[in-house]
This record gives structure tokens, C-alpha cells and sequence, in this order.
């Protein structure tokens, strides 16, 4: 009788899993910059909607009401090392991705190490590379899904107060990634095509040519929601 009964734990032991699986929802921490977030602890929705809370409504909207969740760990203004104020994503790693388990990280990162002018740009290079390499190791290790995600190209009507050094991170997010055999999405290709119908005001802050303005905030939803179902991670997809 107890042979029976232990036989039929374990043949129910993988709908159990599955059950449990599906109660808790799909959830993607979306870490980086400005780019994805504010700064910590200000209240912005009552202002406006970032890409991740674009994301997260179509995430919903594929997967269904309540089976979906994503977390904005962006920081204003951070690096991937601590410097002056910023507190380094290296640092806020542990905390802000991998204790809250996710099973996708978008991480778009980098970009704000190239802003420091008294720095040689190979030492800066090889920060972004051992950082991004550290990172990345650690998420895999703890069974996160990892996909790096490349700057958009800086871009204004008026070029001459553009933030150019953004994207001089993207070298390296992209040999980061093939070594470490993670996927990579290259954000300029969807902003060049969403040109062919929106002026570049509607896309970028018309001064820096870096920060999202509505338009583009969709356009990286849209870029990365697109990548996660290319990419077969939709759990529990219809």
C-alpha cells in the first residue's frame, strides 16, 4: 500500500511542479541606467510610463492578466562600478536581480562609464568588460536568463549637446555577450526604422539625444518584448 501510494506521489510530482510553476507569475528584472529607470525612491507614474512598464502591460496582454511581472531596477545615472554617487551595478546585483529570482534579466548597462573625460577609454573598456563578464557568470549561475541589451545611437536635430559617449559601450556588451554565449539586442536597427515614421523628437530628448521620450519608450518595449518571444522565453505562452 505504501509502494502504491509512493508510486502515485511521484506521478503526480510533475503536475505539482507545473502547478506551481504557473501560480507564480513570468517575472523579468529589468536592470541598467536612466534608460530603464528613475531615480530610486521618486514616484513617476503619475507622470509618465518607462519602456519596463510598457513591457509589462504586453507581457500581460500575450500571457494573460496576473501571469506576468516586471521589475524596474534602473538607476539614474549609474555605471557598472561605484563611482562618486553612483552606486555601481556590480554592487546592486545581488540585491536588486538575482535575491528576486527572476527568470529573465534585461540588462542594459555601461553606457555611463564612457562619461568620465579623465579616464583612458581602454581602462574604462576593460572595467565595462571584467563588470559585465562578472555579472553575466553570476546570473547564469543562479539560473537567470540573461539578455544584454546595446544603446541606441545618440541623436538630436541639433548634434552639438548630444551625449555621443553612450553607445561606445556596445563593443563591448556585444562581446560580452558572445563569450558568454548570452543573447544580445541591438536597439539602433528598431530606432532607425521607427525614423521612417516619427521625427527624432518623439523618440530622444531633444537636447542629450539619449533619454527616451514616449515614442521610443515603446520602441524598446516593443524591441524587447519582440526578442523575448523570438527568443522561445515566454513561459507559458499560448
Amino acid at each position: 500500500m505504501r509502494g502504491l501510494a509512493l508510486l502515485c506521489l511521484l506521478g503526480l510530482a510533475p503536475v505539482l511542479r507545473a502547478e506551481d510553476g504557473a501560480a507564480r507569475p513570468f517575472r523579468v528584472v529589468c536592470f541598467g541606467d536612466s534608460i530603464t529607470g528613475d531615480q530610486p525612491g521618486q514616484p513617476y507614474l503619475h507622470q509618465y510610463l518607462k519602456w519596463t512598464d510598457l513591457l509589462g502591460l504586453v507581457l500581460e496582454t500575450h500571457l494573460g492578466e496576473g501571469r506576468a511581472e516586471v521589475l524596474n531596477r534602473g538607476h539614474g545615472g549609474d555605471g557598472t562600478s561605484p563611482r562618486g554617487d553612483r552606486p555601481g551595478a556590480v554592487r546592486r546585483l545581488e540585491s536588486q536581480v538575482l535575491d528576486l529570482k527572476p527568470d529573465v534579466a534585461v540588462v542594459l548597462i555601461g553606457g555611463n562609464n564612457f562619461a568620465a573625460r579623465n579616464r583612458d577609454p581602454e581602462e574604462i573598456a576593460d572595467e565595462l568588460r571584467r563588470d559585465l563578464t562578472a555579472m553575466v557568470r553570476r546570473m547564469k549561475e543562479a539560473g537567470i536568463r540573461v539578455l544584454l541589451v546595446q544603446y541606441h545611437t545618440p541623436k538630436a536635430e541639433d548634434m552639438s549637446r548630444v551625449w555621443t559617449h553612450l553607445d561606445r559601450a556596445n563593443p563591448i556588451i556585444a562581446e560580452v555577450a558572445a563569450a558568454e554565449e548570452v543573447p544580445t539586442l541591438e536597439l539602433a536597427p528598431a530606432f532607425r526604422e521607427a525614423e521612417t515614421r516619427q521625427p527624432l523628437h518623439a523618440l530622444t530628448h531633444p537636447v542629450d539625444g539619449v533619454h527616451l521620450a514616449p515614442y521610443g519608450e515603446i520602441v524598446v518595449a516593443r524591441a524587447v518584448f519582440g526578442k523575448l518571444r523570438e527568443l522561445g522565453w515566454l513561459r507559458g505562452s499560448p
